[in-house]
C-alpha cells in the first residue's frame, strides 16, 4: 500500500474551517477529559483575532459550543481515518512501514513549501481574503500526513513487529512536527501583520488612518515601533523553527541507525 493509496483513504475528511476556532481552546469538554489529544495536525492561524466589542455574550457562547462540537467531530474523523490506515498498512514489513514514513516526511516538506509559497502569493497580490482558504487546504494536507504517520507508528509498535524503539522515534518526530507547524503558523501570522503594517492597510483592505492631523507624528512613531517588534518576532520564530528542524533531523538520524541494525 503506497502513500497515495493511504492518503486516498483520507480524501473524505472534512476540512477544518479557520476563523471558527478559539486559539488554545481545549478540544474536549470536562466530561470527556480522558480523550486523547487530536491525532491530526491543525493550523489555527487567524483565529487569534478577538471578536468585536459589539459581539453579544449569547453569540460568543454559541460560537464556543460550535467550536467544541467541530473539534470533537474532527477528532472522531481522525480516529476513524487512522483505524482504516492501520488496516491498509497491516501487511507491510518493518522496511515497508519505514518507507511509508519517509515518503510522508518528504510530502510534509513539500507541503511546507507550498504553504510558504501560498503566503507569498497572497502578500504579493494583496488578495488577503484568499489566505483563509490557503490555511484550510494546508490543514487538510498536514492532518492527512500526520494521521498516516500515526498509523505507521501503531503498526511498528504492535504485533507482529513490536518495534517499540522505532515506534517511539516516530512519536518523537510527531511531537516535533506539531511544534514546527505551530511555529510556522505563528511566523505566517507575524509576516502577514508586518506586510499589512508596512503597507498601511488592514487585512480586509482598509487604509489605516495615519495621514494628517495633529496625531500623525505620534501614529507614525507607534507604527514604527510595531514594525520593529514584528520584525524581531519573525527573527525569533525563524530561530525556533530552525531549532525544531535540527531536532527532527537528529531523530531521523537515530531512526536510520536503528533501521540499519535490522
Amino acid at each position: 500500500m503506497d502513500l497515495k493509496q493511504c492518503l486516498a483513504i483520507l480524501s473524505g475528511r472534512g476540512v477544518c474551517e479557520h476563523g471558527s476556532h478559539e486559539h488554545n481552546q481545549p478540544h474536549t469538554s470536562t466530561a470527556s477529559s480522558k480523550t486523547t489529544e487530536p491525532l491530526g495536525q491543525v493550523i489555527d492561524l487567524l483565529s487569534s483575532v478577538p471578536p468585536s466589542s459589539g459581539t453579544s455574550n449569547d453569540k460568543v457562547d454559541k460560537d464556543n459550543a460550535d467550536q467544541a462540537a467541530a473539534a470533537l467531530s474532527t477528532e472522531a474523523r481522525a480516529q476513524s481515518s487512522v483505524a482504516k490506515l492501520r488496516e491498509g498498512l497491516a501487511g507491510l514489513d518493518v522496511q515497508g512501514l519505514i518507507r511509508a514514513f519517509r515518503q510522508a516526511q518528504e510530502e510534509r516538506a513539500q507541503a511546507y513549501q507550498r504553504f510558504d509559497e501560498g503566503l507569498n502569493k497572497v502578500l504579493a497580490s494583496r488578495a488577503f481574503a484568499e489566505y483563509d482558504g490557503l490555511c484550510a487546504e494546508a490543514t487538510a494536507g498536514f492532518a492527512a500526513l500526520s494521521n498516516l504517520v500515526n498509523a505507521v507508528e501503531h503498526c511498528l509498535g504492535a504485533a507482529p513487529h513490536e518495534r517499540k524503539v522505532l515506534a517511539g522515534l516516530l512519536r518523537r518526530v510527531q511531537t516535533e512536527e506539531k511544534e514546527k507547524l505551530s511555529l510556522t503558523a505563528a511566523l505566517h501570522l507575524e509576516t502577514f501583520r508586518l506586510a499589512t503594517a508596512v503597507a498601511g492597510t488592514t487585512p480586509m483592505g482598509g487604509v489605516s488612518d495615519g495621514e494628517g492631523g495633529a496625531g500623525a507624528g505620534e501614529m507614525t512613531e507607534r507604527d514604527g515601533r510595531e514594525e520593529m517588534l514584528l520584525r524581531e518576532g519573525i527573527k525569533a520564530l525563524d530561530v525556533r523553527i530552525g531549532e525544531v528542524k535540527g531536532r527532527i533531523n537528529d531523530i531521523l538520524e537515530e531512526l536510520r541507525y536503528e533501521v540499519e541494525e535490522e
